[in-house]
Protein backbone atom coordinates (compact mmCIF):
# COMPACT_ATOMS: atom_id res chain seq x y z
CA UNK A 1 0.00 0.00 0.00
CA UNK A 2 2.86 2.42 0.71
CA UNK A 3 4.12 2.13 -2.87
CA UNK A 4 1.02 3.83 -4.33
CA UNK A 5 1.58 7.16 -6.04
CA UNK A 6 -0.43 9.74 -4.00
CA UNK A 7 -0.52 12.17 -6.90
CA UNK A 8 -1.93 9.55 -9.24
CA UNK A 9 -4.45 8.50 -6.59
CA UNK A 10 -5.75 12.04 -6.07
CA UNK A 11 -5.99 12.57 -9.82
CA UNK A 12 -7.91 9.34 -10.15
CA UNK A 13 -10.31 10.47 -7.41
CA UNK A 14 -10.84 13.83 -9.09
CA UNK A 15 -11.55 12.07 -12.38
CA UNK A 16 -14.23 9.94 -10.73
CA UNK A 17 -15.74 13.03 -9.13
CA UNK A 18 -15.92 14.84 -12.46
CA UNK A 19 -17.56 11.84 -14.12
CA UNK A 20 -20.09 11.55 -11.28
CA UNK A 21 -20.99 15.24 -11.45
CA UNK A 22 -21.36 15.05 -15.20
CA UNK A 23 -23.68 12.08 -14.78
CA UNK A 24 -25.86 13.97 -12.30
CA UNK A 25 -26.00 16.97 -14.60
CA UNK A 26 -27.04 14.77 -17.51
CA UNK A 27 -29.80 13.20 -15.45
CA UNK A 28 -31.26 16.56 -14.44
CA UNK A 29 -31.15 17.94 -17.98
CA UNK A 30 -33.14 15.07 -19.49
CA UNK A 31 -36.43 16.57 -18.27
CA UNK A 32 -37.82 19.01 -20.83
CA UNK A 33 -39.30 22.33 -19.79
CA UNK A 34 -41.57 22.79 -22.81
CA UNK A 35 -43.50 20.60 -25.23
CA UNK A 36 -45.49 21.64 -28.29
CA UNK A 37 -48.64 19.56 -28.65
CA UNK A 38 -51.67 19.34 -30.95
CA UNK A 39 -54.85 17.47 -30.19
CA UNK A 40 -57.98 16.90 -32.27
CA UNK A 41 -61.37 15.45 -31.41
CA UNK A 42 -64.80 15.13 -32.94
CA UNK A 43 -67.32 17.70 -31.75
CA UNK A 44 -70.24 15.74 -33.18
CA UNK A 45 -72.80 14.83 -30.55
CA UNK A 46 -71.58 17.36 -28.01
CA UNK A 47 -74.40 19.38 -26.53
CA UNK A 48 -72.14 21.44 -24.28
CA UNK A 49 -71.03 24.93 -25.25
CA UNK A 50 -67.91 26.00 -27.10
CA UNK A 51 -66.02 26.85 -23.92
CA UNK A 52 -66.40 23.32 -22.56
CA UNK A 53 -65.11 21.82 -25.80
CA UNK A 54 -62.12 24.18 -25.72
CA UNK A 55 -61.46 23.18 -22.12
CA UNK A 56 -61.46 19.47 -23.02
CA UNK A 57 -59.16 20.09 -26.00
CA UNK A 58 -56.62 21.94 -23.85
CA UNK A 59 -56.72 19.36 -21.06
CA UNK A 60 -56.09 16.50 -23.47
CA UNK A 61 -53.24 18.37 -25.14
CA UNK A 62 -51.68 18.93 -21.72
CA UNK A 63 -52.03 15.22 -20.95
CA UNK A 64 -50.07 14.45 -24.11
CA UNK A 65 -47.20 16.50 -22.68
CA UNK A 66 -47.01 14.63 -19.38
CA UNK A 67 -44.49 12.07 -20.59
CA UNK A 68 -42.04 14.71 -21.81
CA UNK A 69 -42.39 17.06 -18.84
CA UNK A 70 -42.88 14.61 -15.95
CA UNK A 71 -42.02 11.20 -17.41
CA UNK A 72 -38.99 10.48 -15.21
CA UNK A 73 -40.83 11.41 -12.02
CA UNK A 74 -43.84 9.27 -12.91
CA UNK A 75 -41.59 6.31 -13.73
CA UNK A 76 -39.82 6.67 -10.37
CA UNK A 77 -43.16 6.68 -8.53
CA UNK A 78 -44.31 3.47 -10.18
CA UNK A 79 -41.25 1.63 -8.79
CA UNK A 80 -42.17 2.38 -5.17
CA UNK A 81 -43.47 -0.93 -3.81
CA UNK A 82 -45.92 0.38 -1.19
CA UNK A 83 -47.14 3.45 -3.05
CA UNK A 84 -50.88 2.83 -3.31
CA UNK A 85 -51.57 5.23 -6.17
CA UNK A 86 -52.07 3.92 -9.64
CA UNK A 87 -50.30 5.48 -12.61
CA UNK A 88 -53.47 7.07 -14.01
CA UNK A 89 -54.01 8.94 -10.71
CA UNK A 90 -50.37 10.11 -10.67
CA UNK A 91 -50.75 11.39 -14.23
CA UNK A 92 -54.00 13.11 -13.35
CA UNK A 93 -52.27 15.01 -10.53
CA UNK A 94 -49.20 15.81 -12.66
CA UNK A 95 -51.28 17.46 -15.38
CA UNK A 96 -52.28 20.08 -12.82
CA UNK A 97 -48.66 21.29 -12.84
CA UNK A 98 -48.54 21.74 -16.60
CA UNK A 99 -49.02 25.32 -17.77
CA UNK A 100 -49.85 26.75 -21.19
CA UNK A 101 -47.69 29.52 -22.63
CA UNK A 102 -49.63 32.16 -24.49
CA UNK A 103 -53.05 31.57 -26.04
CA UNK A 104 -53.92 28.10 -27.44
CA UNK A 105 -54.66 28.07 -31.18
CA UNK A 106 -58.01 26.47 -31.98
CA UNK A 107 -58.90 25.34 -35.50
CA UNK A 108 -61.09 22.98 -37.52
CA UNK A 109 -59.60 19.59 -38.31
CA UNK A 110 -59.36 17.81 -41.64
CA UNK A 111 -62.25 15.49 -40.83
CA UNK A 112 -65.92 16.46 -40.73
CA UNK A 113 -66.91 17.89 -37.34
CA UNK A 114 -63.36 17.74 -36.01
CA UNK A 115 -61.88 20.51 -33.86
CA UNK A 116 -58.23 20.90 -32.86
CA UNK A 117 -55.93 22.83 -30.57
CA UNK A 118 -52.21 23.55 -30.77
CA UNK A 119 -50.35 24.85 -27.74
CA UNK A 120 -47.00 25.09 -26.00
CA UNK A 121 -47.12 23.29 -22.68
CA UNK A 122 -44.47 23.98 -20.10
CA UNK A 123 -43.50 23.41 -16.49
CA UNK A 124 -40.81 24.72 -14.17
CA UNK A 125 -38.19 23.14 -11.96
CA UNK A 126 -40.12 24.51 -9.00
CA UNK A 127 -43.22 22.63 -10.19
CA UNK A 128 -41.26 19.39 -10.48
CA UNK A 129 -39.75 19.88 -7.04
CA UNK A 130 -43.24 20.01 -5.54
CA UNK A 131 -43.75 16.40 -6.65
CA UNK A 132 -40.32 15.04 -5.67
CA UNK A 133 -40.04 12.82 -2.55
CA UNK A 134 -39.37 14.64 0.72
CA UNK A 135 -37.72 13.40 3.92
CA UNK A 136 -39.44 14.17 7.22
CA UNK A 137 -38.13 13.66 10.77
CA UNK A 138 -39.71 13.82 14.22
CA UNK A 139 -38.89 12.83 17.79
CA UNK A 140 -41.55 11.56 20.19
CA UNK A 141 -41.51 10.42 23.81
CA UNK A 142 -44.25 8.23 25.29
CA UNK A 143 -45.02 6.92 28.79
CA UNK A 144 -47.96 4.67 29.69
CA UNK A 145 -47.96 2.20 32.59
CA UNK A 146 -51.13 0.52 31.37
CA UNK A 147 -49.59 -1.14 28.31
CA UNK A 148 -46.74 -3.57 27.75
CA UNK A 149 -43.22 -2.45 26.86
CA UNK A 150 -43.65 -3.71 23.33
CA UNK A 151 -46.91 -1.81 22.92
CA UNK A 152 -45.30 1.31 24.37
CA UNK A 153 -42.46 1.17 21.84
CA UNK A 154 -44.85 0.65 18.92
CA UNK A 155 -47.06 3.49 20.14
CA UNK A 156 -44.09 5.85 20.41
CA UNK A 157 -42.96 4.98 16.89
CA UNK A 158 -46.43 5.44 15.40
CA UNK A 159 -46.93 8.75 17.24
CA UNK A 160 -43.61 10.06 15.94
CA UNK A 161 -44.51 9.17 12.34
CA UNK A 162 -47.96 10.74 12.60
CA UNK A 163 -46.64 13.87 14.28
CA UNK A 164 -43.97 14.31 11.59
CA UNK A 165 -46.55 13.80 8.86
CA UNK A 166 -48.89 16.42 10.36
CA UNK A 167 -45.97 18.85 10.56
CA UNK A 168 -45.65 18.37 6.81
CA UNK A 169 -49.38 18.81 6.09
CA UNK A 170 -51.88 19.56 8.84
CA UNK A 171 -54.82 18.76 6.56
CA UNK A 172 -54.13 15.05 7.01
CA UNK A 173 -55.33 15.10 10.63
CA UNK A 174 -58.82 13.97 9.61
CA UNK A 175 -57.43 10.62 8.41
CA UNK A 176 -57.43 7.50 10.52
CA UNK A 177 -54.05 6.64 12.07
CA UNK A 178 -53.58 3.59 9.85
CA UNK A 179 -54.15 5.71 6.75
CA UNK A 180 -51.60 8.29 7.89
CA UNK A 181 -48.97 5.64 8.66
CA UNK A 182 -49.12 4.23 5.13
CA UNK A 183 -48.24 7.67 3.70
CA UNK A 184 -44.71 7.56 5.18
CA UNK A 185 -42.26 5.26 3.41
CA UNK A 186 -38.71 3.97 4.05
CA UNK A 187 -39.00 4.69 7.79
CA UNK A 188 -35.84 4.62 9.93
CA UNK A 189 -35.96 4.57 13.74
CA UNK A 190 -32.96 6.28 15.30
CA UNK A 191 -31.98 7.61 18.72
CA UNK A 192 -34.41 5.26 20.41
CA UNK A 193 -34.50 4.09 24.02
CA UNK A 194 -35.84 4.69 27.51
CA UNK A 195 -34.99 7.87 29.36
CA UNK A 196 -32.69 6.77 32.23
CA UNK A 197 -34.53 5.96 35.49
CA UNK A 198 -37.95 6.55 33.88
CA UNK A 199 -40.66 4.62 32.04
CA UNK A 200 -40.60 7.08 29.16
CA UNK A 201 -39.58 5.74 25.76
CA UNK A 202 -38.26 8.18 23.13
CA UNK A 203 -37.65 7.60 19.45
CA UNK A 204 -36.66 9.76 16.52
CA UNK A 205 -37.99 8.68 13.14
CA UNK A 206 -37.11 9.66 9.60
CA UNK A 207 -39.19 8.74 6.59
CA UNK A 208 -40.05 9.65 3.02
CA UNK A 209 -43.29 11.20 1.87
CA UNK A 210 -44.36 11.42 -1.74
CA UNK A 211 -46.13 14.75 -2.37
CA UNK A 212 -48.13 13.21 -5.20
CA UNK A 213 -49.61 10.75 -2.69
CA UNK A 214 -50.32 13.54 -0.20
CA UNK A 215 -51.96 15.64 -2.90
CA UNK A 216 -54.17 12.72 -3.88
CA UNK A 217 -55.25 12.43 -0.25
CA UNK A 218 -55.81 16.11 0.54
CA UNK A 219 -56.66 17.39 -2.94
CA UNK A 220 -54.48 20.47 -2.52
CA UNK A 221 -50.97 21.85 -2.56
CA UNK A 222 -49.50 21.92 0.94
CA UNK A 223 -46.92 24.53 -0.04
CA UNK A 224 -49.45 27.17 -1.07
CA UNK A 225 -52.82 26.15 0.36
CA UNK A 226 -52.43 27.41 3.93
CA UNK A 227 -55.52 27.26 6.08
CA UNK A 228 -56.24 29.20 9.24
CA UNK A 229 -58.94 30.71 11.40
CA UNK A 230 -62.10 29.24 12.83
CA UNK A 231 -64.99 27.71 10.94
CA UNK A 232 -67.36 30.57 10.17
CA UNK A 233 -69.95 29.05 7.80
CA UNK A 234 -69.25 31.73 5.17
CA UNK A 235 -70.81 34.54 7.20
CA UNK A 236 -70.71 38.12 5.87
CA UNK A 237 -70.17 37.12 2.23
CA UNK A 238 -72.75 38.19 -0.33
CA UNK A 239 -72.81 37.59 -4.07
CA UNK A 240 -74.27 40.25 -6.36
CA UNK A 241 -76.19 39.34 -9.49
CA UNK A 242 -73.21 39.95 -11.80
CA UNK A 243 -70.79 37.94 -9.67
CA UNK A 244 -70.23 34.22 -9.45
CA UNK A 245 -69.30 31.44 -7.08
CA UNK A 246 -66.74 28.78 -7.91
CA UNK A 247 -67.12 25.51 -6.02
CA UNK A 248 -64.25 23.03 -6.36
CA UNK A 249 -63.99 19.38 -5.37
CA UNK A 250 -60.37 19.11 -4.24
CA UNK A 251 -60.24 15.53 -3.00
CA UNK A 252 -62.17 12.26 -2.88
CA UNK A 253 -62.07 8.80 -1.32
CA UNK A 254 -61.59 7.16 -4.72
CA UNK A 255 -59.72 9.57 -6.98
CA UNK A 256 -60.61 7.72 -10.13
CA UNK A 257 -64.23 8.84 -9.75
CA UNK A 258 -66.07 11.30 -7.52
CA UNK A 259 -69.78 12.10 -7.40
CA UNK A 260 -71.82 14.96 -6.02
CA UNK A 261 -75.60 14.90 -5.74
CA UNK A 262 -76.59 18.37 -4.56
CA UNK A 263 -75.21 21.63 -3.19
CA UNK A 264 -77.00 24.65 -1.72
CA UNK A 265 -75.70 27.98 -0.43
CA UNK A 266 -78.99 29.27 0.99
CA UNK A 267 -81.77 27.94 3.20
CA UNK A 268 -83.10 25.44 0.69
CA UNK A 269 -86.18 25.45 -1.49
CA UNK A 270 -85.91 26.25 -5.17
CA UNK A 271 -82.25 26.36 -6.26
CA UNK A 272 -81.00 29.96 -6.36
CA UNK A 273 -77.98 29.19 -8.54
CA UNK A 274 -77.46 27.69 -11.94
CA UNK A 275 -74.30 26.06 -13.32
CA UNK A 276 -72.72 28.49 -15.76
CA UNK A 277 -69.74 26.24 -16.58
CA UNK A 278 -67.78 23.32 -15.16
CA UNK A 279 -64.36 21.75 -15.64
CA UNK A 280 -65.64 18.37 -16.76
CA UNK A 281 -68.90 17.45 -18.45
CA UNK A 282 -69.43 13.67 -18.68
CA UNK A 283 -70.49 12.36 -22.06
CA UNK A 284 -73.14 10.29 -20.29
CA UNK A 285 -76.15 12.57 -19.76
CA UNK A 286 -77.00 10.74 -16.52
CA UNK A 287 -74.14 12.63 -14.81
CA UNK A 288 -74.73 16.20 -15.97
CA UNK A 289 -73.04 19.15 -14.19
CA UNK A 290 -76.46 20.79 -13.90
CA UNK A 291 -77.65 18.08 -11.53
CA UNK A 292 -75.78 19.50 -8.52
CA UNK A 293 -78.25 22.43 -8.30
CA UNK A 294 -81.45 20.89 -9.68
CA UNK A 295 -83.00 20.43 -6.23
CA UNK A 296 -83.24 16.66 -6.66
CA UNK A 297 -80.86 14.56 -4.49
CA UNK A 298 -81.67 11.51 -6.62
CA UNK A 299 -79.68 12.95 -9.56
CA UNK A 300 -75.90 13.22 -9.46
CA UNK A 301 -72.86 14.56 -11.28
CA UNK A 302 -69.84 12.26 -11.68
CA UNK A 303 -66.23 13.03 -12.64
CA UNK A 304 -64.05 10.18 -13.85
CA UNK A 305 -60.37 9.90 -14.78
CA UNK A 306 -61.40 7.19 -17.25
CA UNK A 307 -63.16 9.88 -19.31
CA UNK A 308 -60.35 12.43 -19.02
CA UNK A 309 -61.45 14.23 -15.86
CA UNK A 310 -59.02 15.14 -13.07
CA UNK A 311 -59.01 16.74 -9.63
CA UNK A 312 -59.75 19.42 -8.74
CA UNK A 313 -63.15 19.54 -10.44
CA UNK A 314 -64.81 22.95 -10.47
CA UNK A 315 -68.28 24.41 -11.03
CA UNK A 316 -68.98 28.09 -11.72
CA UNK A 317 -72.38 29.01 -10.26
CA UNK A 318 -74.31 32.21 -10.95
CA UNK A 319 -77.34 33.65 -9.18
CA UNK A 320 -80.73 33.49 -10.86
CA UNK A 321 -82.82 36.51 -11.82
CA UNK A 322 -80.44 39.11 -10.40
CA UNK A 323 -80.81 37.90 -6.85
CA UNK A 324 -78.45 38.93 -4.05
CA UNK A 325 -77.91 35.84 -1.93
CA UNK A 326 -76.11 35.74 1.45
CA UNK A 327 -73.72 32.80 1.70
CA UNK A 328 -74.67 31.69 5.19
CA UNK A 329 -74.23 27.92 4.93
CA UNK A 330 -73.18 25.21 2.55
CA UNK A 331 -75.53 22.24 2.42
CA UNK A 332 -74.10 19.23 0.60
CA UNK A 333 -75.62 15.90 -0.32
CA UNK A 334 -72.89 13.41 -1.18
CA UNK A 335 -75.12 10.56 -2.26
CA UNK A 336 -76.61 7.39 -0.87
CA UNK A 337 -74.89 4.40 0.71
CA UNK A 338 -74.02 2.91 -2.67
CA UNK A 339 -72.26 6.15 -3.65
CA UNK A 340 -69.98 6.12 -0.59
CA UNK A 341 -66.78 4.99 -2.37
CA UNK A 342 -67.08 7.97 -4.72
CA UNK A 343 -67.79 10.73 -2.23
CA UNK A 344 -65.74 13.97 -2.16
CA UNK A 345 -63.61 14.64 0.93
CA UNK A 346 -62.43 18.25 0.58
CA UNK A 347 -63.81 21.32 -1.17
CA UNK A 348 -63.15 25.05 -1.64
CA UNK A 349 -65.38 28.05 -2.34
CA UNK A 350 -64.30 31.10 -4.36
CA UNK A 351 -66.15 34.30 -5.24
CA UNK A 352 -65.69 36.72 -8.13
CA UNK A 353 -66.81 40.33 -8.34
CA UNK A 354 -66.02 40.73 -12.03
CA UNK A 355 -67.80 37.89 -13.80
CA UNK A 356 -65.16 35.17 -13.19
CA UNK A 357 -62.16 37.09 -14.48
CA UNK A 358 -60.47 36.74 -11.08
CA UNK A 359 -61.25 34.54 -8.10
CA UNK A 360 -60.88 35.06 -4.36
CA UNK A 361 -60.97 31.95 -2.19
CA UNK A 362 -63.09 32.54 0.88
CA UNK A 363 -63.00 29.11 2.47
CA UNK A 364 -61.87 25.51 2.42
CA UNK A 365 -63.93 22.67 3.91
CA UNK A 366 -63.54 19.00 4.75
CA UNK A 367 -66.32 16.42 4.62
CA UNK A 368 -66.63 13.84 7.35
CA UNK A 369 -65.17 10.60 5.99
CA UNK A 370 -66.73 8.57 8.81
CA UNK A 371 -70.30 9.21 7.60
CA UNK A 372 -71.30 6.96 4.73
CA UNK A 373 -73.84 9.38 3.32
CA UNK A 374 -74.90 12.81 4.42
CA UNK A 375 -77.08 15.78 3.65
CA UNK A 376 -75.70 18.36 6.01
CA UNK A 377 -74.36 21.86 6.64
CA UNK A 378 -70.58 22.26 6.51
CA UNK A 379 -68.44 25.04 7.89
CA UNK A 380 -65.49 26.52 6.07
CA UNK A 381 -62.06 27.54 7.26
CA UNK A 382 -60.87 30.83 5.83
CA UNK A 383 -57.38 30.96 4.34
CA UNK A 384 -54.77 33.16 5.99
Amino acid sequence: MSSRNPTLSSRFFRLIAVIALASVGAQVSTAKDTAEKSYCMSALGYTSGTERIKKELVENAKRMAIEELFGELITSFTTVEDLVLKEDVIRSISVGYIRVRGVPAFSNGVNFGEVCVSLEAYTTEEDRDKLRPKRIAKKNCTADRNITTRELIEQAKASAIISGLLDYDRRLESLASKDMLRLVHDVDYIESGFVPDTETYCVRVEGTVYPVEILATTGGDASTDKLGGAADNLKDHKVASAAAIKFTIDGGIDYREVRLSEIEFDSGGEPSFYVDSCSFSPRDSRWSCDYIVDGDPATSWAGSTAQGGSLPYWFVLKAKRGEVIPLNNIRIYTGNREDYPFRPTTFSVYISADSTESWHRICHGRLDRSTEYTWDVFGCTRPE
